[in-house]
């Protein structure tokens, strides 16, 4: 009788848990707290703060300030030492020569190095509680590298034509997946490469604020079915799947004019990130190819293109990272900004990481901050100069740039011949004394001194039931007392 009752128990459990997975919701009712914010009124005519209308974010992967831009703008090998030697000069190794003899210049010819050993441990083992000395116990010698303009002329370019941050920081001293969060949504439930769950609800992410505003979005990757935690860690993110795209899609959509008014270019998983141990000069070609097709599409005269990378990778940089907010930033990062409005060889020194650049979405659309970190992120508005235009400059393959002839290329291998330092500097585009403003700068602008409001004050990852501990310890009990059940039951025959 009590094995016929037990039984009738798990029966019932099994029943209730399968109504709860069936009609579970795809937010719990008290994830997101909006507060009945609303959008700030704009008075331009194209609904935006600025003559921004397009906004194009491209991610690569773990690299550190000063293992791609250590001795920018210097180079050993240029024939426009003049040039060169007028260009604005940001904190890096030519400053430090301390820590520039630490490290090791990877020589021409190569374009990788072994993958520093990843991790939350890791890092924070170099971090050493910010004396930043203990690469070699945490990443190895492999981080203590950096880059020169053999390699880096492309993307050296790249900042000398447009705008390069030297106090732009990873948000956390951790692995990928938690600062691809920070990159969406301005926060992360999770400190290391885990997950999902917990999720981050799909209304708490920049792309639930574009949504709840009705501003277009898209989301571009070379392979859609491609696991990206940027995506896959949003939960509900299937209803809304039709935003995820392609780069073909991309690429036509920038052709024609109606790529949507904020754009998300991930380049993970291909080969193409920069990523160690893949080679750099893939996502430097990958780089100069989208951006070539921005510069000679319709959209040039509204976009801006903001470059930057998931991480510091556990290469090594010499400035200790800020606290903000009680949270204990990463290690810098390269951020470069390319628009017509774009100041020519700006170096910004605006403190900022990844929530600064959904702030300049939110700022630009008039809509709240997405949270209190992005409430509290500086803007990067220094940057622009919205009162002059410029003409796009085309980075061609006739002048030695390695742009491929379409964006799915086969993959270099074979660079031991290569030296691109040729390239830089370019010809600035407007003679650097006829710029009528600083090329160094800061900004202290926030959306907490603006006072548009908060959207999401109570952000926090979301676990549904049957994805939770919980639920599996309950089928795990489930199980056992049904084998149990069965056992005794066998053994009484």
């Amino acid at each position: 009788m009590r094995i016929k009752s037990f039984l009738k128990i798990a029966v019932i459990a099994v029943a209730i848990m399968f109504i709860i997975i069936t009609f579970s919701p795809l937010t719990s009712t008290n994830a997101v707290n909006t507060h009945n914010v609303q959008a700030v009124t704009l008075t331009s005519d194209s609904g935006t703060r600025t003559p921004i209308k397009h906004v194009i974010n491209i991610y690569l992967e773990n690299h550190s300030f000063d293992n791609l831009f250590g001795i920018y703008p210097f180079d050993n090998y240029t024939a426009n030492a003049s040039i060169s030697a007028n260009l604005s000069t940001p904190l890096n190794l030519l400053s430090n020569k301390t820590a520039r003899n630490m490290l090791t210049e990877i020589p021409t010819g190569t374009f990788y190095t072994k993958d520093p050993h990843e991790g939350y441990v890791s890092y924070h083992l170099d971090f050493n509680h910010g004396k930043l000395n203990g690469f070699l116990n945490g990443s190895g010698a492999q981080g203590l590298t950096y880059y020169s303009a053999a390699q880096e002329a492309p993307q050296w370019d790249i900042a000398e034509q447009y705008g390069l941050a030297d106090n732009f920081y990873a948000p956390c001293l951790s692995e990928s997946a938690p600062h691809h969060l920070y990159y969406v949504a301005g926060y992360s439930p999770i400190i290391n490469d885990y997950g999902p769950p917990p999720y981050i609800p799909y209304s708490q992410s920049i792309f639930g604020e574009l949504s709840r505003y009705n501003i277009s979005y898209g989301v571009y990757l070379n392979n859609t079915e491609y696991r990206c935690a940027s995506w896959n860690f949003l939960y509900g993110h299937s209803h809304y799947s039709s935003h995820l795209q392609s780069w073909n899609t991309f690429l036509n959509q920038t052709a024609n004019g109606t790529l949507p008014s904020v754009s998300y270019f991930f380049s993970q998983g291909t080969g193409k990130s920069m990523g160690p141990p893949n080679n750099i000069l893939n996502g430097e070609m990958l780089l100069l190819y989208v951006i070539n097709a921005v510069e000679r599409s319709p959209l040039w005269n509204s976009t801006a293109i903001f470059i930057t990378y998931d991480g510091f990778g556990g290469y090594y940089d010499q400035v200790v990272p800020p606290v903000m907010d009680n949270l204990q930033l990463g290690l810098r990062i390269p951020l470069m900004v390319i628009s017509p409005y774009a100041k020519e060889d700006y170096i910004s020194s605006t403190q900022m990481l990844v929530t600064s650049i959904l702030g300049f979405i939110d700022y630009n659309w008039g809509m709240p901050a997405l949270n209190k970190m992005v409430d509290d992120s500086y803007l990067p508005l220094d940057f622009f100069n919205f009162s002059q235009g410029r003409q796009p400059i085309q980075f061609s393959p006739s002048a030695g740039f390695p742009v491929p002839s379409n964006i799915h290329f086969n993959l270099v291998t074979d660079t031991s011949k290569d030296n691109y330092s040729g390239l830089f500097p370019m010809k600035p585009q407007i003679p650097l004394s006829s710029l009528g403003y600083n090329r160094t700068g800061s900004s202290s602008v926030n959306l907490s001194s603006l006072g548009v409001g908060i959207l999401n004050k109570n952000e926090h990852g979301y676990t549904p039931f049957f994805e939770s501990i919980g639920f599996y310890s309950i089928l795990v009990v489930l199980e056992i007392a049904i084998a149990a059940a069965i056992i005794t039951r066998y053994r009484r025959r």
